[in-house]
């Protein structure tokens, strides 16, 4: 339940993202550097991607979690993106 609700959340956002069988996701934002740091003074811990082959920092890795850590993800999300555009 909780893939089928992070993936409708992010193509609401129209944020990329790569499809995946396993419980974390790859995202890809313009400035993943900045929102990794962003969601960290929030209280969420995600992966920047920048020192993995390949990528850059513009890449994060995000974990699904229970219900109300995900809306939390997302809220955040959405917060930054309308933010920072």
């Amino acid at each position: 339940k909780e893939k089928i609700y992070i993936e409708a959340g992010l193509q609401k956002l129209k944020v990329q993202f790569f499809p995946s069988v396993a419980n974390f996701y790859l995202l890809y934002l313009p400035k993943g550097l900045d929102f990794t740091e962003y969601l960290l003074k929030e209280g969420i811990l995600v992966r920047n991607c920048y020192n993995f082959y390949g990528l850059d920092g513009n890449y994060i890795r995000v974990s699904l979690k229970k219900r109300k850590e995900n809306q939390k993800f997302l809220r955040e999300l959405k917060a930054w993106l309308e933010g920072s555009l």
